[in-house]
């Protein structure tokens, strides 16, 4: 008897718990996105890894050209970003704080593709590895989802309200394994033209977005490799074309700057002033 009437006791109370379980992912999933931009969460939150820099907060005056983009990535109606720029700038740094700033304040599903699946691991541990320790929000949100989740691996990790997945280009079944709200791309002048013989590695993973069509953000990164078969120059071609600008402190006239060919005869290099 007394056994009975536990159960029925457990039986009724069970749909209750269910009901407040709706109630709060209900309330969770309807809630705006926090206003904070990347610039904000990266000079609040970021810790830079002496693996890659100095180390210290991040600053992004040290790195002004990155502003631009990095604010992009919360601009309403942007979906797309590319960053075609000049190796060792400002591409790789803007993917990762763009990633701290989702996965802390705007959780949701991750995928980040490199060219190969070696390239996704060194990634994980060479640059996301080192930002998850260094910065305290990250390392706190990764370490519980550590503790509750024993499946995290080198490629794919949980935090609350979102995971995190890393990806070779030349896998298409990895490129569409998940539904996923954030894409970053990296190095895609490196991507095979199809992954698999199923179709551009770009074009798999941004199929995976159907569900987060209102708000869904693809992050594309390279160097420019050869003029008219460059993937990142057609991407950059299709995008409204926006470069970084400086004031010029003669004129004050904002412009961007363009590099030209410099040449110097062998017996005038000992005369550049280096200050």
């Amino acid at each position: 008897m007394s056994s009975s009437t536990s159960n029925s006791l457990e039986t009724r109370k069970q749909p209750c718990l269910n009901l407040e379980s709706l109630r709060r992912n209900w309330h969770a999933g309807t809630k705006p996105s926090p206003q904070v931009n990347v610039v904000e969460w990266a000079e609040e939150f970021r810790k830079l890894s002496k693996e890659s820099s100095n180390g210290g907060k991040f600053i992004t005056s040290r790195v002004e050209v990155a502003r631009g983009p990095m604010l992009s990535a919360t601009e309403p109606g942007v979906s797309k970003i590319t960053l075609m720029a000049c190796t060792q700038l400002l591409k790789t740094t803007v993917i990762e704080n763009i990633l701290g700033r989702f996965i802390h304040v705007d959780p949701c599903p991750i995928l980040v593709v490199q060219p190969k699946d070696d390239a996704a691991e060194t990634f994980s541990k060479d640059r996301l590895a080192p930002m998850i320790r260094d910065t305290k929000v990250l390392r706190d949100l990764f370490g519980d989802a550590k503790a509750k989740d024993a499946g995290a691996t080198l490629t794919h990790k949980q935090f609350p309200g979102g995971h995190i997945t890393l990806v070779g280009s030349n896998s298409p079944t990895n490129l569409a394994m998940r539904p996923i709200r954030l894409l970053t791309c990296d190095e895609i002048d490196k991507y095979p033209l199809s992954a698999g013989g199923e179709g551009p590695p770009i074009d798999l993973a941004e199929e995976r977005q159907a569900e987060f069509s209102t708000n869904s953000l693809t992050v594309l990164a390279c160097s420019p490799t050869v003029a008219g078969r460059s993937a990142i120059e057609a991407s950059y071609d299709e995008s409204d074309q926006r470069k970084p600008f400086v004031e010029c402190p003669h004129c004050q006239t904002w412009q961007s700057l363009e590099w030209e060919r410099v040449r110097f005869e062998k017996d005038e290099t000992d005369k550049i002033d280096p200050n």
